[in-house]
């Protein structure tokens, strides 16, 4: 059986033969890198797997076919200045069909077939659509129009060799007819009439998007994948609106959608790494992804970043709030989970270090230690700031404790509290940090150690304690043992700063204890400040 678009060959071969020429820079062309070269190749396999799979064409589609079809969009595009169709016909078509034969093309029995599963993906469209679907569109109509013209002046305007139909009124006239009949998805009377007559159709084209009618069938609280909704719809672009009615309805009710919105999420970074493994397809494309960086993955990255941040919302209205830990672990857990998903990808969150203390604290807060301190530990190496260092240290500083490992608690929690007082006090008041100190020397049940020399020079540089008084409480620790108080000593006895690296933290603190000695000496001497 002759196909239509063979049909269509067979009838128009002279006029297609010449159009295809008008559109070829030249009879051989090369490989130079350009944009242009490495999306010749994506674009027509697109062509044929939409000829394949929508219009009807499921054991391949031969070359003279495609030739016809591709005439048929140089057609829908006749007065446009930049024509997609010329993206794919600037190099002889014979050429790069043989340069994507065995990949993603198959030749069998002198018919080219597209193997899905290297051309479509999660993101559940072959690449270019988005540019190609309102040409390939129109130039179904089109086709079927020049093999059953529905009236003579039809006939008569597409029987025109296509140089001839530029900035015709009437070409016009009708590409707008076309347009208007394929975004308001109405059949014209002319194809209703045509059961009888050759179609290039046997599947139903994916839907136009209607806002209103459909945001409502999307938006439910068990979720949908970005994946889901291009196999009914075909715009990308659909799904921004639908992220953003998730938005909406999870600000109004979080764990009623929570759910369902991460998982939209999630599968919009899948959809984006979809897209980037067709990148990686051209060896260009991927060499530019090495030098500038990916868009897709760093989109992908950002949509996994904001689906944890979700997930890390949910958990805290679990517990404590609500008092239900086991469905907040899990949410903490998938927080974590999807952050590392971006850092895989080259992009590390910036509160990564805070997602993990959440989950280690939690593990503390139910009587998992071990647990907590392995998720601490880590999340310390991802501390940024300060305060980050600070906040995960007094955790791991309890953890710690409660571990039985006493000199690990104290590092910590002296560490802890010297990062706070040099980012926030010029002179410390040991009242500010009294529950972490009482805290770490009850749990550890020594009160002769560096968390106690913290606690003697907060003291003395707020004042309650002269020198005399700090350094006989000092010399009662073991500092042979305990770095901060041994160099505390020091400073107290003859003005030495210097500091060990365990406690480098201590710095400022430190400095201040010199300052109040020497505030202290001058009074005692009788001299103003």
């Amino acid at each position: 059986m002759v196909s239509p678009l063979l049909m269509l060959y067979t009838k128009r071969k002279e006029d297609i033969e010449k159009a295809l020429e008008w559109l070829r820079s030249s009879e051989v062309c090369f490989d130079d890198g350009s944009f242009a070269s490495i999306r010749r190749g994506p674009m027509i396999t697109t062509v044929i797997y939409y000829l394949q799979h929508h219009l009807g064409y499921k054991d391949g589609v031969s070359l003279e076919e495609l030739k016809a079809f591709l005439y048929c969009m140089l057609l829908s595009e006749i007065n446009k200045w930049e024509k997609t169709v010329k993206a794919i016909a600037w190099c002889p078509i014979e050429q790069t069909l043989e340069e994507i034969s065995g990949h993603v093309i198959k030749v069998h029995n002198g018919k080219f077939i597209v193997d899905p599963e290297k051309v479509v993906g999660n993101s559940g469209i072959p690449p270019y659509w988005r540019a190609l679907e309102p040409v390939v569109l129109s130039a179904k109509k089109i086709c079927n129009d020049i093999l059953n013209p529905p009236n003579e002046r039809i006939e008569k305007l597409l029987s025109q060799p296509p140089q001839s139909l530029q900035k015709d009124p009437e070409m016009e006239e009708y590409l707008s007819r076309i347009r208007y009949e394929i975004n308001h998805e109405t059949p014209s009377r002319l194809e209703k009439n045509r059961k009888d007559q050759p179609s290039f159709e046997n599947k139903p084209m994916p839907k136009v998007w209607s806002r209103q009618n459909d945001l409502k069938k999307f938006v439910k609280p068990e979720g949908i994948t970005a994946q889901e909704v291009l196999r009914e719809y075909s715009d990308p672009d659909i799904l921004r609106d639908i992220e953003k009615a998730y938005e909406i309805a999870w600000q109004k009710e979080k764990l009623l959608y929570g759910e369902g919105y991460i998982k939209f999420l999630v599968s919009m970074a899948e959809y984006y790494l979809e897209e980037h493994s067709m990148r990686l397809r051209s060896e260009l494309a991927r060499l530019l992804d090495e030098i500038f960086g990916s868009n897709t993955r760093k989109k992908a990255a950002e949509y996994y970043i904001k689906a944890a941040r979700i997930a890390t919302e949910i958990s805290l209205i679990y517990f404590p709030k609500l008092n239900y830990p086991e469905e907040a672990e899990k949410y903490l857990k998938l927080a974590v989970d999807l952050e590392e998903k971006a850092i895989e990808l080259g992009f590390t969150p910036e509160y990564h270090s805070i997602t993990l203390n959440n989950l280690g604290t939690h593990y503390y807060e139910t009587n998992r230690p071990r647990e907590a301190l392995r998720v601490l530990k880590k999340a310390l190496k991802y501390a940024s700031t300060p305060d980050e260092k600070g906040l995960i240290l007094h955790n791991l500083a309890l953890t710690y404790a409660d571990l039985g490992m006493k000199t690990e608690a104290v590092e910590s929690m002296v560490k802890s509290i010297c990062i706070h007082y040099a980012a926030q006090h010029d002179f410390g008041d040991v009242s500010l940090y009294d529950d972490g100190i009482n805290r770490i020397i009850e749990m550890t049940g020594d009160p002769n150690t560096d968390i106690q020399a913290l606690r003697i020079a907060l003291d003395f540089i707020g004042g309650n304690l002269n020198a005399t008084e700090a350094v006989e409480y000092l010399q009662r620790i073991n500092t042979s043992k305990w770095p901060l108080s041994k160099a505390l000593l020091r400073a107290l006895t003859d003005g030495d700063v210097s500091l060990p690296d365990s406690v480098s933290e201590c710095k400022k603190l430190l400095e201040n204890v010199t300052k109040a000695r020497e505030h202290t000496a001058r009074r005692s001497m009788g001299v103003k400040d």
